[in-house]
């Protein structure tokens, strides 16, 4: 393609050298996408999440976490809800309204069962300048133990992987520990409302006291793609100390048009070496989420 502004001289050759700069700054503008979570009060959507945790080995004897795995056997969870909107902080839901529309939790070898937050509705408030939130049951009756939980973490739990600004492809923020540890918590929070409780003791003990975990490390994210309407970010985290190890993999679908997720898949592997010293045998244990927003 011939350069037209070679031939022009004068006024002409610095419009067209003006107009064409303010179009570059445009494109390079555009390149940003921003991550912040938008839903509206008066808007909703429709939930569906599952988890499927897994782990073996170890002794039983010994403290879940160090000498087994938090979950044993294996153990699934299948949730779909409606969140509407009841308040907003310049687009950041602060308020939703919940109804569980499908709750079961199952065991291999045992069946499924209802969870008791199927049928239930409750409102989520965030708590000002804390990533925690307050639960009021309004219809039906959540399990305690799902009741306590939700309210350790923001209203979406998404949010604790986001970046706190506008991002550019391929420009790298990381996670921390906490932050994944805490993420791991809340998605995996609606099992506690089965009526198994043996084989996820560890879990629940993890659960009550917070903080950073064996299960987690530092993440790395990024967005990978982008187009009008959609970008993909990627997640990545691995730590190995020699006697143990984790590794978590995720993606996350963002519509871009409307600043909110679609669709997130994450994997946390978590393997321990038997240890002589420590008389502890060696272990295994896996947890898969996905979730679709809708």
């Amino acid at each position: 393609m011939i350069n037209a502004s070679l031939f022009m001289r004068g006024p002409m050759r610095h419009s067209v050298t003006a107009v064409f700069l303010f179009f570059t700054a445009a494109a390079s503008a555009q390149e940003t996408v921003d991550l912040k979570l938008k839903l509206t009060k008066g808007q909703s959507w429709k939930v569906e999440l599952s988890a499927d945790m897994t782990g073996s080995g170890g002794d039983d004897k010994k403290e879940p976490g160090i000498g087994r795995p938090l979950v044993k056997d294996g153990w699934s969870l299948r949730e779909a809800w409606m969140d509407v909107c009841e308040a907003d902080a310049e687009g950041l839901p602060t308020a939703l309204k919940r109804t569980w529309s499908s709750a079961k939790v199952s065991m291999i070898g045992r069946g499924g069962e209802a969870a008791g937050q199927e049928g239930a509705t409750a409102k989520l408030e965030a708590k000002a300048d804390e990533p925690a939130c307050t639960v009021t049951v309004s219809k039906g009756k959540l399990p305690r133990p799902v009741e306590d939980f939700l309210a350790k973490g923001p209203i979406e739990p998404l949010t604790l992987l986001l970046p706190a600004g506008p991002v550019k492809p391929n420009e790298e923020w990381k996670v921390s520990k906490a932050r994944i540890c805490q993420f791991h918590r809340l998605m995996a929070t609606g099992i506690v409302g089965g009526i198994f409780t043996s084989g996820f003791d560890g879990l629940l003990k993890d659960m009550k006291n917070g903080g950073e975990a064996g299960h987690g490390c530092e993440v790395s994210a990024k967005i990978t793609a982008v187009t009008k309407t959609e970008a993909t970010i990627e997640f990545a985290g691995a730590v190995d100390d020699g006697n143990g190890k984790v590794e978590i993999k995720g993606s996350l679908k963002w519509i871009v048009t409307k600043n909110r997720p679609s669709e997130l898949t994450w994997s946390a592997k978590r393997e321990n070496k038997a240890n002589d010293e420590l008389g502890t045998k060696a272990w295994r244990e896996e947890w898969k989420f996905a979730k679709n927003w809708k």
